[in-house]
Formats: structure tokens, sequence, C-alpha cells
């Protein structure tokens, strides 16, 4: 993932917007209360092929919300699948698991966004039943980072990342701990999330 997300912010000609570490991902991913849940889809080996490296070859990243009209959402922040995996329902088995997960949880709602150029990727939202909420109800999506968010919460307030100076709370322990510490809950998590793929044919047109 650390490597498909910048992959992800190429694609939606946002590179300049990535700002996260490697380590930050680990940690808000993989702690005891993790920020986010994540799928990936494997490459699996042909038949006969020995089991080798897990190749991965696309993933979702989400998270719960909450909406006070209908209570609890999951919203899927990332959907990505590299360019040479596209066209063989990879990215669709990737909704319809966390619209699965969703459903488990006691979700009403599963949200997305996707940028106005993405015609394909609407079309694909649009064909599997999502609707489109700034078409059909006039919905504009909104945030206040960097500078605007500091001014708006107030000079009093202090980053996380400062807080281990400043506040008596403790600050999480190193990523490279927490994957010790949980490698062997992490690995049969991902064991039930991950999604098998196939190579695609070859000469096979990749859309």
């Amino acid at each position: 993932m650390t490597r498909h997300g910048p992959e992800l912010a190429e694609f939606e000609k946002l590179s300049d917007q990535v700002k996260i570490t490697e380590e930050a991902l680990r940690a808000d991913g993989f702690g005891e209360n993790p920020f986010y849940h994540c799928l990936v889809a494997e490459l699996l080996p042909a038949p006969g092929e020995p089991q080798g490296p897990c190749v991965v070859v696309g993933y979702g990243l989400y998270y719960f919300i909450y909406s006070t009209w209908k209570g609890r959402n999951v919203y899927l922040e990332d959907i990505y699948v590299k360019p040479e995996y596209r066209g063989q329902g990879i990215g669709s088995k990737i909704i319809k698991k966390v619209a699965e997960v969703a459903l488990e949880r006691g979700c009403s709602q599963l949200r997305l966004a996707v940028l106005d150029w993405n015609e394909r990727a609407m079309n694909l939202y649009k064909a599997l039943g999502a609707r489109d909420l700034t078409e059909a109800e006039g919905w504009h999506s909104f945030r206040f980072e960097g500078e605007a968010m500091r001014e708006l919460a107030g000079s009093e307030a202090i980053p996380w990342a400062s807080r281990s100076l400043a506040s008596p709370h403790p600050t999480p322990p190193p990523a490279q701990a927490l994957l010790r510490e949980l490698s062997p809950l992490t690995t049969a998590s991902l064991k039930e999330e991950r999604l098998g793929v196939t190579k695609p044919e070859v000469g096979k047109e990749q859309n």
C-alpha cells in the first residue's frame, strides 16, 4: 500500500498532495485502534506454479464514519488497481467486499468520492448501484487543512506530533514495535481480507 498509494495519486494527477510517511501509515493502520482498514488483491500463481511471494495488484482502503440521519457508514477512501490488471473486475470485487464488511458491521451506507474527470469510475459506481450525490442532491465536498485548519482551531491547539512534549498523554510506540506485537493478528486479518486474482491473459487488452 505504501507503494500503491503514490501510484493512485499520480493517476489522479495529485502527486504533490502526498505528504504521509510509511511509518505513519503503518502506525495508523496496524495499531490497537486502527484509523483505517485495508483490503488487498493479490496475484495467484497459475496452476502448477510454485507459491512465491505475494504480489499485490490492487487495494481498497476504508474506515467507518457516522451519519446522524442514517447511522453507521463506511467510507471507501482509496480504490486502486494497477493498470496492467484492470478490466478483470478486480475493482468491482474490492467494492463488493467493502459493502459486505459494511453490512456485517451494521452500516447503512457505503460512501466514496471521485474526481469529476474520471467518467469511467463514475460509470462503474453507477452500474454497481451508487447514486451521484452532487447530481442528485447538490452536495459539495469541503475540507480544512494546513494553515486554514490551524487558524480555525486557534492558537492554543497543539498538533498531535508535538504532544509528547506538551501533554502527559503517552504517544503511540514506534511503528516497527506495533508490527512486531501484532504480527500474528495482522497476518490472520489480512488472510481473511485478501482477494485472489489471476494473471492477465497474454495479448488481452487491459482497460
